[in-house]
């Protein structure tokens, strides 16, 4: 309670004092291929979007919006109202849609932010009779708001041609806007999942307040989408990125594994730096998905810290309040060597650089699908970690001992810091946790485990050690949040975790 009274007072104070963006900046509006604020200076802003409306209705709140704006310092905010009339969504239920709407434009308001009423549809140019309804009703609550900017179709597919599909539903909807709205931003989706922003070369709307949606995800696109963009820049058309995300086209196949270049993070980032190009990230959601930035299961309402976000969300973070506050530096590249162990985090037993005498198994254990065993005392295993912070960590040894006790030894570049007593659980695949502090040195080190006994006999099982993670004391993050890099990549570090959580 006194954390959420502080941070309300520090929001109000903020407000009180300090002008909110669309004080400062006032309508945007279009000129030639910028937009530009109330005094004619180019405008970019940053900040994320929501998930669809009718599938993470939980998340369509305004203190989300109020954290976003005090701790990610957003100055855009995207309601990405549903239409899909399958089950949910504005054409099955529109009142509960609009009611979601109005929720975020209240707060976007509320802190002096711009927010996008999106149409968040692929097939809008079907749905063209309910658009023009929508936008009407919406143009005409919020027609004196400086704030609003709309997305009349959020992605029309690769099918949805130009001049046959696109233009026309525009020059349909946009009317209905114009009634109540004169001045207000609009911005209208390209083909081919808003990427072919080049069609409209020679072929704009005749609006002068309309700027084209580009659309991207880091790991599926990259230098020729910049390319068809910077072809469209080069013939004056103003480009608004509603959306952007990382990606990859493997993940579509249920495939984890598959590396995303996150060095096309930066490149992307550089490029709408550069052409001072506004943009949202999708998305403010846990879904279990790659451009999620929070983990499954976390708190709706804000108030996240950086154990709740998952790496794109770690990323995004820093680098919004780094823009913000015109502290942000890209971080340096490190070399990292492959098969490197983050830690904080979970240390699996088979993860081995080197070892004597160990065997890996399949385990029984409800964690996990291997464990290393037929450990023997003298045996051992060396690790490479990477440690974001120097300090004192809890951990947890997951292990299983048949007959013979033993003992654990943990030394890190050869200096022994803990050392472990392992009972006996009564089975090779009964599963019990030694606990203990293992305090490590921040940085690139290698971590050594010497296994003891007093016998030549069998010692135990070793599943995994948690160190300051899962059940050692911090939040347990699904090992297959977060984006690997292939081995010969360099990775950066963000806010002490580097992209490279395992997805395996």
């Amino acid at each position: 309670m006194i954390q959420r009274c502080a941070f309300l007072f520090l929001l109000g104070f903020t407000l009180l004092f300090s002008a909110t963006p669309v004080e400062e900046h006032g309508r945007l509006q279009v000129s030639g291929s910028k937009i530009v604020d109330k005094n004619g200076d180019v405008v970019t802003l940053r900040g994320m979007s929501l998930f669809w409306s009718q599938w993470s209705t939980s998340f369509y709140n305004g203190k989300n919006v109020d954290w976003l704006v005090q701790d990610w310092k957003i100055n855009l905010i995207r309601a990405a109202m549903g239409v899909d009339g399958t089950h949910t969504g504005y054409l099955v239920d529109p009142d509960a849609e609009k009611a979601r709407v109005d929720t975020i434009v209240s707060a976007a308001v509320r802190n002096g932010i711009y927010v996008i009423i999106d149409w968040h549809d692929h097939t809008a140019n079907l749905h063209t009779d309910e658009a023009k309804a929508f936008f009407g009703e919406m143009a005409n609550k919020y027609k004196d708001l400086p704030n609003v900017i709309w997305e009349i179709w959020n992605e029309p597919l690769d099918t949805a041609l130009w001049l046959k599909h696109i233009k026309p539903y525009a020059e349909a909807v946009i009317p209905e806007i114009r009634k109540y709205d004169t001045d207000n931003l609009i911005v209208v989706g390209t083909r081919a999942w808003s990427q072919r922003v080049d069609d409209v070369i020679g072929n704009t709307i005749q609006d002068p307040n309309v700027a084209y949606t580009l659309h991207f995800y880091v790991g599926t696109h990259g230098q020729y989408l910049r390319d068809i963009a910077d072809k469209a820049i080069d013939a004056g058309l103003p480009l608004f990125v509603t959306e952007w995300g990382v990606w990859d086209a493997g993940y579509l196949k249920s495939d984890y594994t598959n590396p995303v270049d996150i060095d096309q993070v930066m490149a992307w980032m550089d490029w709408l730096k550069e052409n001072q190009i506004s943009s949202a990230m999708w998305s403010v959601n846990d879904k279990d998905e790659p451009s999620a930035v929070l983990l499954p299961g976390v708190s709706s309402v804000g108030n996240w810290d950086t154990t709740d976000l998952t790496t794109a969300g770690l990323f995004i973070r820093s680098y919004l309040r780094g823009m913000a506050d015109g502290t942000w530096v890209t971080p340096e590249n490190e070399e990292i060597p492959p098969d490197t162990i983050a830690l904080p985090g979970r240390l699996e037993a088979e993860a081995y650089v080197t070892q004597s005498g160990i065997q890996v198994e399949k385990t029984e254990d409800s964690d996990g699908s291997r464990n290393i065993g037929y450990i023997e005392n003298g045996d051992y295993a060396e690790y490479t970690i990477r440690v974001s912070e120097a300090k004192a960590y809890p951990i947890s040894v997951r292990y299983a001992s048949e007959t013979t006790p033993g003992s654990l030894r943990i030394s890190v570049d050869g200096t022994e810091k803990l050392q472990l007593d392992i009972p006996v659980t009564g089975g090779w695949q009964v599963w019990s946790d030694a606990t203990g502090t293992l305090t490590l040195p921040a940085g690139l080190h290698t971590l050594r485990l010497d296994f003891l006994g007093a016998t030549e006999e069998a010692l135990y099982n070793l599943n995994y050690i948690d160190i300051g993670y899962g059940s050692a004391g911090i939040k347990n993050v699904p090992r297959k949040w977060g984006l690997k890099l292939p081995s010969a990549h360099k990775q950066f570090d963000l806010l002490g975790r580097h992209f490279n959580r395992d997805m395996q």
